[in-house]
């Protein structure tokens, strides 16, 4: 079974507060960087070692439309 995507809460605010900033700019861009991150995590979860390692094991996976990407580690199990 494929492990989640699991954010720091750090990321996953800079997440949100991206697209709350899209959003202001043109209604409906803010929903469509979302569908692009959520569709980039469908990407790490089914091959995570898709993407280009950057440094140690973290890796980096760019969003198509958006001038960001998503960093990573891609682990085994995650610890309780």
């Amino acid at each position: 079974m494929p492990l989640p995507v699991v954010y720091h809460r750090a990321a996953s605010a800079e997440i949100l507060n991206i697209a709350r900033q899209y959003e202001r700019e043109r209604p409906g861009l803010g929903t469509a960087f979302l569908d692009e991150v959520t569709r980039i995590e469908g990407h790490i979860v089914d091959a995570p070692a898709l993407y280009q390692i950057i440094g140690d094991e973290v890796r980096r996976a760019a969003l198509r439309r958006f001038p960001f990407g998503l960093f990573y580690i891609a682990e085994a199990e995650r610890p309780i």
